[in-house]
């Protein structure tokens, strides 16, 4: 057997390595950035979208603070798996600071579909987009949603204007990859989905609040079909299904509180999965006959859950 000699043996694990890491872009607001610069640390550019499209596969774009006055999209032609992220996603400050601000011209943050949950999303203020679908976020066709991992972020005050069930999610649409630890709120649907809507994968440790469907249903969320499990889903407002609505996975771990709704399910309506170990509280439905103040028509199993306060004025 023949033996690999120790250098080149090193020379190879570092190529290797070099490969999995990927390049690291960067993007700072001017007079530093340029979209004429090389993108590196000493010499970044001046959009995030030109970071987004120098990158490839496995590569990092890192973003300073600042206020981003853009629409970034994800190209189709090929998968952008990469990390897009500010300096320190974990710091609030930072997140606050680092915006990416749509000014009412479309989706803030546009994915092509294709990505799977290796490409990143986190660290940013998203906010002020307004479209026909997924005001904050857009995350696919019906047919094809993206798999991007969107976390530490926050969604805020975008809007979805077109009234169709199949165009909707005023914060995120169609975004079936992992959503952790973000603050989606004060979003709008003009139809459904005020915070998100038609996004199928795991919704973990979001706070989801104050987001708002007043012609239709799912304040906080409608036909979420993933797990949605330790969020703080609260005071978001629809016609039906205040809190979520067509929600058919499992919901545990929650605190559902303070929403309301015109007529059917201030807390939950409309949601067959798995309803365990969850708060439900305070919420209220407006109108009878329909009733619900706290779940409304929802036929799985709802076990070890903490109901109390809530309000209707009939919940036949």
């Amino acid at each position: 057997m023949k033996t690999i000699p120790i250098a080149v043996s090193v020379v190879l694990m570092v190529c290797v390595c070099q490969v999995a890491l990927g390049a690291t872009f960067y993007v700072a607001p001017p007079p530093s950035g340029h979209d004429s610069n090389p993108g590196t640390e000493g010499e970044p550019f001046a959009t995030i979208q030109k970071g987004i499209d120098a990158a490839s596969d496995r590569d990092t774009v890192i973003v300073a603070e600042g206020t981003y006055i853009e629409n970034i999209r994800f190209k189709r032609k090929t998968p952008k798996n990469i990390v897009l992220r500010s300096t320190d996603p974990l710091d609030p400050d930072v997140v606050a600071n680092t915006i990416i601000d749509d000014n009412q011209a479309g989706s803030v943050v546009t994915f092509s579909s294709v990505e799977d949950e290796t490409c990143v999303l986190s660290g940013f203020t998203i906010r002020n987009g307004e479209a026909e679908t997924g005001g904050g976020i857009w995350g696919g066709t019906v047919d094809s949603h993206t798999h991007a991992t969107i976390r530490n972020n926050v969604i805020t005050g975008n809007r979805c204007i077109a009234p169709s069930i199949y165009e909707s999610g005023g914060g995120l649409h169609r975004c079936d990859g992992l959503i952790e630890n973000n603050t989606i709120s004060q979003n709008y649907s003009e139809e459904v989905g005020g915070g998100l809507a038609f996004c199928h994968g795991t919704i973990r440790g979001n706070t989801i609040s104050a987001n708002s469907a007043p012609n239709s249903s799912g304040g906080g969320l409608r036909t979420c079909n993933g797990t949605i499990e330790s969020n703080v889903i609260s005071g978001n407002s629809a016609i039906a299904g205040g809190g979520l609505f067509d929600c058919a996975g499992t919901i545990q771990n929650n605190v559902i509180s303070g929403n309301s709704c015109e007529r059917s399910g201030g807390g939950l309506s409309g949601c067959n999965g798995m309803i365990q170990n969850n708060v439900i509280a305070d919420n209220h439905s407006g109108e009878g006959p329909y009733g619900g103040g706290g779940l409304r028509r929802c036929s799985g199993p709802i076990r070890n859950c903490i109901i109390w306060g809530n309000t209707a004025p009939s919940d036949a």
